[in-house]
Parts: structure tokens; sequence; C-alpha cells
């Protein structure tokens, strides 16, 4: 579970932390967001491991400062579906008080 979650939360080196620093258009930044091959791969094996991986998914969307890791982690527990009912309170605060768009979207 920690080399996936690692994985998951792999930038590449020319994106920046923060989706809303970024100049290009808003295709560009969700392209920058599947990039990582690694990434990608990670969020099938976590949402393979399905409500075993909800606790670290709730941790790195809570303490993450980065908005593409948040919006990944997010994406996955959606992926997850209701096994990742524990991490409503946690989506629901993340949709009321987040200040990126990417992360309240998904």
């Amino acid at each position: 579970m920690r080399v996936l979650m690692a994985a998951l939360q792999e930038l590449p080196e020319e994106v920046s932390n923060d989706p809303l620093d970024l100049n290009p258009s808003m295709a560009d930044i969700r392209a920058d967001f599947f990039n990582s091959e690694a990434s990608t791969q990670a969020g099938y094996g976590l949402t393979e491991l399905g409500a075993v991986a909800v606790p670290a998914l709730i941790e790195a969307v809570s303490t993450s400062d980065a908005p593409l890791i948040r919006s990944r982690a997010i994406d996955v527990l959606g992926d997850i579906g209701p096994a990742a009912a524990a991490a409503l309170p946690m989506l629901v605060n993340t949709l009321t008080n987040e200040e990126h768009v990417d992360p309240r979207r998904r």
C-alpha cells in the first residue's frame, strides 16, 4: 500500500503543485493530471484494494499541500465507490472548504 500511495502522489517535475498556477488551458491541466503512468497505475491498484486503501486516501486528501494529489486521491475514492463510505465526511468538508476547483470537481 505504501508503494501505491507514493506512486499515486508522484508529480511530473514540470508540473506545478497548484493547478491554478498553470498558464495553459484546462485541457492541458487535465492532461498533466494523467501524465504520470505510475500515478495512473497506482490509482488502479488502490481502487482494487478497495476499503483497505480508504484511510490512506483520506489522509492524502487531508494532509497534502498539492491540489493535484488531493484530486488524485479523491478520484480513487470515487472509483472505490460505496466501500469508501468512511470518506464521506472528509469529502463533504473538501467540497465546502477546498479553495481549488479540481479537488472540488472530483
